[in-house]
């Protein structure tokens, strides 16, 4: 009950998942590090609460890959949780879903570089300290290993990466739907 009240008052903009009333933090408030799933939940969820609301992205999201977003943050929560504390709770194929995703929408350097810059203004208004700093290189050396890979030249595009991520993952890319992605691709598949 203790750690719920922890949670609770360093997190107190966290709300059920898809009620989007869109709050924003008090940035004025003490901020503590990233600690737990729920700081995760947290980040996650005002993170794409502002990428929504963004001019550049929230487009991208909402009405190229029509993202279910009841399936989308819970992933986002494993996959982040997944980067910041070393689980293995999340399963899919991110590199494959964004590449696919790239080919009904344009993936610029300029919609990366908002991305971090959101995700990264994310971080400092909730969080200070070295598991958030993590959290905030993590993001950049993410995006670039996508931006690059998506925006490499046909026929030299990076498939070492695709098959080693697949290979870690012991299932062939594209045998396992419940594996593949993010929380879009079956829109993309059925939508185009």
């Amino acid at each position: 009950m203790r750690f719920l009240a922890q949670a609770q008052r360093r997190c107190q903009f966290v709300r059920p998942m898809m009620a989007w009333s869109r709050q924003e933090p008090d940035v004025q408030q003490q901020r503590f590090d990233i600690t737990d799933r729920r700081d995760v939940a947290c980040l996650v969820n005002v993170f794409y609460d502002r990428v929504r609301d963004d001019d550049l992205l929230g487009p991208i999201f909402d009405d190229v890959a029509h993202v279910d977003w009841a399936t989308h943050l819970p992933r986002m929560y494993d996959f982040w949780e997944s980067v910041l504390f070393s689980t293995a709770t999340f399963k899919g194929t991110p590199l494959v879903v964004h590449r696919v995703l790239a080919r009904h929408a344009p993936l610029t350097a300029e919609a990366f570089g908002r991305w971090v810059a959101l995700f990264q203004t994310t971080v400092d208004d909730l969080f200070s300290g070295t598991m958030a700093n993590h959290a905030k290189k993590s993001a950049a050396r993410i995006a670039t290993t996508m931006e690059h890979s998506i925006t490499a030249k046909e026929g030299v595009e990076s498939r070492a990466t695709v098959t080693s991520m697949s290979a870690a993952q012991g299932t062939p890319i594209g045998k396992d739907p419940d594996r593949v992605g993010c929380g879009f691709e079956p829109v993309i598949r059925g939508s185009f």
